[in-house]
């Protein structure tokens, strides 16, 4: 397991393909799947077990070809994987405008939600994506209701930027810059 960011309570690391039984259950929880599920970003498959192998290889191929991706996020206290935040490339269109963004996405069980740990993690990955990683600036496409992930975006120091689509599901993007 290669730690990239370690934090106050959290620490953040590349995941590998045995994660799978660790995210699996988060991704089927109600509330995480209230604003995005992983179909919509997928194929169609035969079970939601595939859907987050698949999406662990998309990370993991991210960390190969870019030197970043979503990271694993453990609690310190408990020592458990409870979600993954990080980086990735992303294609948001509008209306035909097409262009490739990175974006801070996060994700966490929803047993961890209201303690601050999304906004711990995120602003780590923050920091990481300008001062390691030299980006100019990150996004974070969030689901018009999604009221919870905008506040962690606020809390990062992202202000809304435009709206977009996200594999044609409707966003709104909030932008910080370097």
């Amino acid at each position: 397991m290669k730690i990239i960011i370690e934090t106050e309570r959290l620490q953040l690391h590349q995941l590998t393909a045995d994660d799978n039984k660790y995210l699996l259950p988060i991704t089927q929880q109600k509330e995480v799947k209230e604003f995005v599920s992983l179909e919509d970003f997928f194929a169609p498959m035969n079970s939601e077990s595939e859907y987050v192998k698949h999406m662990l290889e998309n990370f993991m191929e991210s960390y190969k070809n870019n030197g970043f991706g979503p990271w694993g996020v453990v609690d310190k206290k408990t020592n458990k994987l409870i979600g993954w935040c990080g980086l990735h490339k992303m294609e948001s269109s509008k209306e035909g405008d097409d262009e490739e963004l990175i974006e801070l996405a996060y994700t966490l069980d929803k047993n961890f939600w209201g303690k601050g740990l999304a906004s711990e993690a995120a602003i780590a990955v923050k920091n990481y994506a300008f001062d390691n990683l030299q980006l100019p600036y990150i996004v974070s496409c969030i689901a018009h209701k999604n009221a919870r992930s905008i506040n962690v975006a606020k809390k990062v120091g992202m202000k809304y930027w435009k709206d977009g689509e996200f594999y044609k599901i409707p966003c709104q993007i909030y932008k910080i810059e370097k």
